[in-house]
């Protein structure tokens, strides 16, 4: 029995010192010592058992923290003397001074007599435990007061959809008061009919498939009746094995946003339709110039649906903003500017107006957009038509006084020297003299009647044309001697050029009028040179004649070309006081030109001479083919062989050309690039033209000209291109080329143009 005893002793003592706590006995006493303690009691406090057994000093009771010293006692004190049992939580502190939680269950021991001797105990650390406890309490604290100090609706349901949570803003939203109204009830029981229904489907269908609504829009009637709309998101919870245990729930009421997108909306459609129907095109673009709105008048103006892309790519030629735009400054809310876009919808100008705005809630701006092209032209036509009235009004005031001084001039003699002829004593030579005086003054007075007459019929339109046929090369020779005696007067050199036989020049024309026209333009030549030469004549082109006068006077200044041919503009100048005239003749000589089906223009240089060449349509008699007759040209003029420097680097167009040149007195050398034909023409002093192509390699023929205008400025240089543009042209001529011909090349008016410098 004893073994047994002491065998099961050592058992207890083993269970109990490996229990997570301490056992404990203490005495029914003032102090409550302890008898017994377990070993458990040193990893607890601090202290060993023998620091605390029997030891009034260090009893049990001091260990216990102060606060709790007198809520424990009271609650041993009221199991004593029953079979209770206690459990209690509390505070001690240990022997290093630390603050510990434990947890105490046990009860009073009592004797045979059933007087309490003492309390046995077990004891354990629960501060672990218990400031975890603590932590949540705060956190669902805090979590607590957050939902229900948050306006958006935020509510719990457990897994048959019924509210175990619900903040205020839920519970107001309801229509109660305190949370246990709501808490046990689903949708169906807390909104009666179709809200309730919808609500209770959508919390069904997330615990059941896990998955969650988010931003549902859905609406709610209030007890007024009034619709009150919210954003809705139901997010389902799961327990630690993945099971859906409920749900949560978060909506935020959007009616003041319903309602102002719905005021917004209304106000858009309005703003919309009332652009739609001002009859002005217009559209709105957005700060970085895109367009948001295009109303039909605009659309339809420029064919494009603009919405989405940039202004300036639809409306511009250019593709580029434009640079008066104000968006390149930002939007000015709320001003109202104008400014002008040129280079719009094919060259044209339009004004816009441009207000800063707001539209869809971002910074935009209304443009309403007026073509103005025709009101500027109008306004330019009239500025025009203003100073050409004024400027014909000076010119007529100034042609009016010179014309008094032209027909007083010729008067004053004719009168003085007629009476000079009746003095009985006048010599034979004398009378020879002043009658010779007299028949010029006469005739220069009749040319000066005879334009007067001419330009009023043709300001009344009353020219008219009568057509006959006539040799050019005979009514080119009659005025070479009609003109000849004059030009020996001057000293001048006078030569005619013509290119055809005559039995190739009997042509359909106005007789009168192309020798008024030639007459024109050289006595206008005999005026302005007082030495060197005057040339006239004409060469052949592909289907016209182009007809020459060239002088070595004192030529015309660029920005009088377009003037020239205005009636009296001549009378204004320094010339006209040194030379004398009505002003009247170029005039004339433009409108026969124009009226006989052709155009004229000059070119001059100043100091150094003036050419004027118009033309006028081919309508010869006999129309067979003139190149026999150009070679009999080339071959009968009894000057040199000329040298021609064709720089041509197709063998294909060279054979061509030297075919045309077969049987004809020229010789031609050859350049297969321009570099080429730039070291020759410099090196060869015998070239006497140079017939150029563009297109080649090396060096292109507008570079090569270039080069050799730098050495020979007067080397005539003709290009021959398969381009044919007026940028083409523009450029041939501004590298320093004297004319131009297009590919394919027509013999007839090569030949007419090479003879033209040539001979």
């Amino acid at each position: 029995s004893e073994l047994l005893i002491s065998e099961n002793e050592r058992k207890l003592s083993t269970l109990i010192g490996n229990l997570p706590g301490m056992v404990y006995r203490c005495a029914n006493d003032e102090h409550w010592t302890m008898k017994y303690v377990s070993d458990g009691f040193f990893e607890l406090t601090g202290y060993a058992p023998h620091e605390v057994i029997n030891n009034e000093f260090v009893s049990f009771n001091q260990i216990i923290h102060p606060k709790d010293r007198d809520y424990l006692a009271e609650e041993w004190r009221r199991v004593l003397g029953s079979e209770e049992t206690f459990d209690n939580e509390y505070r001690i502190i240990t022997k290093s001074g630390d603050e510990k939680w434990v947890r105490e269950q046990g009860s009073a021991v009592l004797d045979e007599a059933g007087k309490v001797i003492a309390l046995e105990g077990f004891i354990y650390d629960i501060t672990e435990k218990k400031l975890a406890d603590n932590l949540i309490f705060k956190e669902r604290t805090m979590l607590r007061t957050l939902i229900d100090n948050i306006p958006d609706i935020v509510y719990v349901k457990d897994v048959n959809a019924r509210k175990v949570i619900a903040n205020v803003a839920d519970i107001q939203n309801i229509g109660f008061v305190y949370e246990s109204d709501v808490i046990g009830k689903n949708d169906l029981e807390l909104f009666p009919g179709p809200i309730g229904e919808r609500g209770y489907e959508d919390d069904l269908w997330v615990i059941k498939t896990g998955e969650p609504i988010i931003n549902h829009e859905e609406y709610f009637i209030g007890d007024n009746g009034e619709l009150r709309w919210y954003v809705t998101s139901k997010l389902p919870l799961f327990s630690m094995d993945g099971v859906v245990t409920g749900l949560v729930g978060l909506a935020h009421e959007i009616t003041q946003q319903k309602k102002t997108l719905e005021q917004l909306q209304q106000s858009n459609e309005f703003t919309t339709n009332l652009l739609k129907s001002i009859p002005f095109s217009m559209h709105i673009v957005d700060e970085f110039g895109t367009v948001l709105f295009q109303n039909g008048l605009l659309k339809d103006q420029f064919g494009v649906d603009g919405i989405g892309k940039k202004c300036w790519e639809i409306y511009r030629d250019d593709k580029q903003q434009c640079t008066t735009c104000p968006l390149l400054n930002g939007i000015s809310q709320g001003k109202n500017h104008v400014y002008e876009a040129e280079g719009v919808n094919g060259g044209r100008v339009f004004e816009i107006s441009h207000i800063g705005m707001t539209y869809n809630g971002k910074p935009a701006m209304l443009e309403i957009f007026q073509d103005i092209t025709q009101r500027r032209k109008d306004e330019l036509e009239l500025i025009n038509a203003k100073e050409k009235a004024e400027e014909s009004e000076r010119l007529k005031s100034s042609f009016l006084h010179n014309i008094s001084h032209e027909i007083r001039t010729p008067m004053n003699s004719i009168v003085g020297f007629s009476r000079l002829l009746n003095h009985p004593n006048l010599d034979l030579e004398k009378r020879k003299d002043f009658t010779n005086i007299i028949i010029q003054s006469t005739e220069q007075l009749l040319t000066i009647i005879t334009d007067i007459v001419n330009i009023s019929t043709i300001d009344a339109g009353q020219v008219k044309l009568v057509e006959k046929e006539l040799n050019l090369n005979t009514l080119l020779k009659d005025l070479k001697f009609q003109f000849t005696e004059q030009a020996n007067i001057a000293k001048l050199d006078f030569t005619l050029k013509t290119v055809l036989p005559d039995a190739d020049v009997i042509i359909l024309c106005d007789e009168a009028k192309l020798s008024q026209i030639i007459s024109n333009l050289i006595r206008n030549a005999f005026k302005f040179t007082q030495k060197g030469s005057v040339t006239f004549g004409y060469v052949f082109l592909e289907g016209y004649f182009q007809f020459y006068v060239r002088d070595t006077g004192v030529g015309i200044p660029k920005n009088m070309y377009d003037g020239i041919f205005e009636r009296f503009r001549q009378v204004e100048g320094e010339l006209s006081r040194q030379f004398g005239g009505s002003g009247l003749g170029l005039s004339i000589t433009k409108a026969y030109v124009e009226l006989l089906g052709g155009r004229i223009w000059l070119e001059s240089q100043e100091g150094v001479g003036t050419s004027f060449y118009f033309t006028l349509p081919c309508k010869r008699i006999n129309n067979k083919p003139l190149v026999d007759s150009l070679v009999n040209v080339f071959s009968q003029d009894d000057k040199a062989t000329r040298t021609i420097l064709v720089a041509e680097d197709e063998d294909i167009n060279y054979f061509l050309l030297s075919e045309f040149f077969e049987g004809v007195d020229i010789n031609l050398v050859r350049a297969i690039n321009g570099k080429e034909a730039v070291e020759i023409a410099k090196s060869d002093s015998v070239i006497d033209l140079v017939l150029m192509d563009i297109k080649m390699p090396v060096m292109d023929g507008y570079e090569a000209t270039k080069q050799i205008r730098l050495s020979n400025e007067t080397l005539p240089i003709i290009v021959q291109t398969a381009f044919s543009n007026d940028e083409d042209i523009d450029k041939a001529y501004a590298s320093g080329c004297n004319d131009f011909i297009s590919k394919p090349i027509n013999k007839e008016a090569l030949f007419s143009k090479i003879y033209k410098f040539l001979y």
